[in-house]
């Protein structure tokens, strides 16, 4: 898991080093397979974090590393709420604002914008 994680880091890294330099949020899939254990969830998930800390020099994003489970969804809601908030703290940075607007990916506001 660790080596796939270094290996798309290499990648970006061959192909635009300032990549490294930008925000990103690990995710975890498969939780189904294991999720009936959530000690093991959270050893796992702690163990991860020990390793991307000590390969990535950006800090931990939210809960991360997300875990999710593509198939039941549980998890979906978390890292989809994690990278809209990443998104538009970016965005403020941008903009000069201090901070990101409170809004998160299901908001009434959000969905206007959309249309």
């Amino acid at each position: 898991m660790v080596e796939r994680y270094q290996a798309i880091r290499k990648e970006l890294e061959l192909f635009e080093p300032a990549l490294l330099q930008k925000p990103e949020i690990v995710a975890l899939n498969k939780l189904d397979l294991i999720e009936a254990d959530p000690e093991l969830v959270e050893r796992s998930r702690q163990a991860l974090i020990r390793r991307i800390q000590a390969i990535r020099p950006l800090p931990l994003v939210g809960d991360e590393p997300y875990v999710l489970s593509a198939v039941s969804g549980n998890g979906l809601k978390e890292l989809t709420t994690a990278i809209w908030q990443a998104i538009q703290l970016d965005k403020a940075r941008e903009t000069g604002r201090t901070e990101a607007p409170v809004l998160f990916p299901d908001d009434p506001a959000i969905r206007r914008e959309q249309k």
